[in-house]
This record gives C-alpha cells, sequence and structure tokens, in this order.
C-alpha cells in the first residue's frame, strides 16, 4: 500500500457526519451527508432563530438532533427523493421486479 494513497475518514465510510448544534448569532443544527448526484458531503442545515427563548431552542435542537441520527442510522438521505418515480429504488426491490 502506497504511504500517498487517501485514508477514508469515519464520515466518508458512513456517508454522513452526525448533527451538531451550533449556537452563537445565529441557532442551528447541521450535518453533512453523501449526495449520490455528485459523490461530494453537502451541508443539510436546519434553523432555529424563530424560536425565542434559549431553553426551547436547545430543547427543538436536540429533537432535531435525535430524529435526524435516528434517520441517517436507517439509511435515509436527505438528498435522495424516495418520493419520485425515478427516484432511488433499493437493489433488492429492482431484481425482484425483474424476476417477476
Amino acid at each position: 500500500m502506497s504511504c500517498l494513497t487517501k485514508r477514508n475518514t469515519a464520515s466518508e465510510l458512513l456517508g454522513f457526519t452526525y448533527p451538531k448544534l451550533h449556537s452563537g448569532k445565529s441557532w442551528y443544527v447541521d450535518f453533512y451527508a453523501a449526495d449520490p448526484s455528485t459523490g461530494e458531503m453537502r451541508r443539510k442545515k436546519y434553523k432555529l432563530d424563530g424560536l425565542k427563548k434559549i431553553a426551547e431552542k436547545k430543547r427543538r435542537a436536540a429533537e432535531i438532533i435525535e430524529a435526524v441520527t435516528r434517520q441517517l442510522r436507517g439509511g435515509w438521505n436527505p438528498w435522495v427523493n424516495t418520493q419520485e418515480s425515478r427516484g432511488f429504488t433499493l437493489l433488492s426491490d429492482v431484481l425482484y421486479r425483474y424476476m417477476e
């Protein structure tokens, strides 16, 4: 193995980074996920500036982080629209339909 080869980071292997709360002038939760159309990681951001109280922002951020983490671990990708007829389809579904 060459010392010049690129090493994959955990986020590249998983295809996403875990959501994180950013506070300051602007409050938001963000994470990166692999975009299949470009092959690169893109950032998804949920803004919390509409909420007034800090406790409310923290509570909502915790809810978003928990839900998004669960979805990402389950295979969800924010850049793939599975509702479209020509969108992402599981290989097993395609093979099953082909065999029929």
